[in-house]
């Protein structure tokens, strides 16, 4: 098992202090829990960091207990070790994935398979007007402006069923009735088995620039002076 562990033989344990296979920096924290198990003859999920013989850290839990005779003399120690290195990398993923969360820029919205609300970001909150305690359980058409017709939703979740994303557009309305338009991702999350549970919503406001559109059209089709269609546009 330590060989697996830590890439040393047998031969090259033998003998040698425990100390000798960690980071200067767990020294310390050694000294600290090596006090606990001489007085309590046990260490309950006591984690360490040790050093692999390629120089990687590997986190380790270990639960140990000190043998003792009759008599109560020292004979062993007994130590079952625990390879925690995989579930501090995912906890650190996890905590990055959370953090990139909070501070996107972007809108994020997340629901279950059947659509409800289950997490928001706060850019969700400053576009839509909405709070996350608001939103919870509910489904996102709450957002629906009635600017996009049924037939298009439907082609929307045709496309998402059929390659578990989809791009475009959406017309959707504040919390205070004004409308807005993103240019949204919309991606189905599944899990080992190719289960669906969630879907991902990522939208960024492009409103500003819908606008500035709609004005360089007018400019280019319709008088300005009448506001009447010029010859641009009955040409086209």
């Amino acid at each position: 098992c330590w060989q697996q562990l830590f890439g040393y033989s047998r031969a090259e344990v033998i003998g040698r202090w425990i100390g000798d296979f960690l980071p200067p920096d767990q020294l310390p924290l050694l000294q600290i829990q090596l006090a606990t198990f001489n007085a309590t003859d046990r260490l309950h999920n006591a984690t360490l960091d040790f050093l692999h013989r390629t120089g990687r850290r590997i986190t380790i839990s270990a639960e140990s207990r000190i043998g003792r005779d009759a008599a109560g003399q020292f004979q062993q120690t007994h130590c079952v070790l625990y390879d925690l290195t995989e579930r501090r990398r995912a906890e650190q993923r996890q905590r990055l994935a959370s953090a990139v969360f909070e501070a996107a820029h972007e809108s994020i919205i997340v629901t279950d398979a059947n659509g409800g609300i289950v997490a928001v970001n706060p850019a969700f909150t400053a576009l839509s007007g909405y709070a996350e305690a608001e939103v919870l359980g509910k489904n996102p058409r709450l957002l629906q402006s009635g600017h996009q017709s049924p037939t298009f939703y439907a082609a929307l979740w045709e496309t998402l069923r059929r390659e578990d994303s989809w791009q475009g557009e959406f017309w959707n309305q504040r919390k205070d009735g004004v409308r807005y338009v993103t240019l949204t991702t919309l991606s189905a999350v599944r899990d080992e088995a190719g289960r669906l549970t969630h879907y991902v919503g990522i939208a960024t406001d492009i409103t500003s620039q819908k606008e500035a559109e709609q004005q360089i059209e007018r400019l280019a089709f319709y008088d300005a002076l009448t506001g009447l269609p010029n010859r641009a546009l009955l040409i086209q």
